[in-house]
């Protein structure tokens, strides 16, 4: 979720379906045959499933699209009831943490800093007393606008002592766990957060609809974070410029749709994607089943489910 996100035009649940229909999806399904490499097509690897109206329903629209997906909650009590709807499985530390069997979502566990109280500390001992039940967490970070300039003492100590949390279960772990996080005029302060807390070193990080300076980017880069793109960021100059430069082994598609009490549509949700894959295989002048492919292939490897 961004400040600035443009909740309307083309979104998961108005949106229309890419030129391109299902050649796309064709084209990757035959190039990862062709590799031996399995894949869901499309991955969505930042969503609010738990918003949509029919949210119940999210894994069998998921899969009737052919997309996989990270839902990112943003409080400990979204994602409780995600679970208490059937849409979260248990697994632990290594295995099918926050995924129900057979479907092709992932549900994490989330704290989101708008939502983040002055009183923070009771809103971490539940995300805590959650994390058992998940390898992904998300939406977690900072936002330093204008809007949400008051809490950010209150993020900040929040978003401390989340990462001490994962970190440490990180260090017991195999599998290292991936992190979806917000960085709003704050990506040095969520880096600088990131490094004193250790988990550049234990985590997957995803830095998601990233926003920041040039400087903040390489950065990024340079720490080794991935980032997931979708429509809103390429709807921005400078976030076009970013898709084109993002490494290629660190790119990921997302959307972070649908908004608050929308209907959920697979097809549109499907066009979304697409488009931003089409959009950025313009930008970086290669072939969008290709990038496809290799995209899809990171995703389930940061989902733990193999090549």
């Amino acid at each position: 979720m961004n400040p600035t996100a443009p909740r309307g035009g083309k979104s998961a649940t108005n949106g229309t379906r890419s030129r391109r229909g299902h050649s796309i999806l064709s084209e990757m399904h035959h190039l990862c045959e062709a590799e031996g490499t399995p894949v869901d097509a499309l991955y969505d690897m930042h969503c609010h499933l738990g918003f949509a109206a029919n949210s119940a329903q999210a894994g069998a629209i998921a899969a009737a699209a052919h997309i996989g997906a990270l839902s990112c909650t943003v409080t400990p009590e979204e994602f409780a009831a995600r679970g208490a709807a059937g849409g979260v499985g248990g697994g632990g530390a290594d295995g099918g943490a926050g995924r129900c069997s057979g479907s092709p979502v992932t549900w994490a566990l989330g704290l989101h800093p708008w939502y983040v109280a002055e009183n923070w500390r009771p809103q971490v001992e539940a995300f805590e007393a959650l994390m058992p039940q998940v390898r992904a967490f998300g939406e977690v970070g900072l936002d330093f606008s204008a809007r949400h300039q008051g809490s950010a003492d209150a993020q900040m100590a929040a978003f401390h002592h989340l990462l001490q949390a994962i970190v440490a279960r990180a260090r017991q772990s195999a599998t290292p766990p991936m992190l979806s996080l917000h960085a709003v005029r704050s990506a040095d302060a969520v880096l600088e957060a990131l490094r004193k807390t250790g988990a550049l070193e234990n985590c997957q990080v995803v830095l998601h609809w990233f926003s920041g300076s040039g400087e903040e980017l390489a950065a990024a880069r340079q720490a080794g974070c991935y980032f997931s793109v979708g429509p809103h960021m390429l709807a921005s100059r400078r976030g076009r410029a970013y898709g084109a430069q993002i490494p290629l082994s660190k790119l990921l598609l997302e959307t972070d749709e649908p908004p608050q009490g929308a209907v959920l549509d697979g097809a549109a949700w499907r066009s979304q994607l697409e488009g931003a894959l089409e959009q950025l295989a313009t930008l970086r002048r290669t072939d969008a089943a290709e990038l496809g492919a290799t995209v899809a292939a990171t995703s389930r490897q940061l989902l733990g489910l193999g090549r």
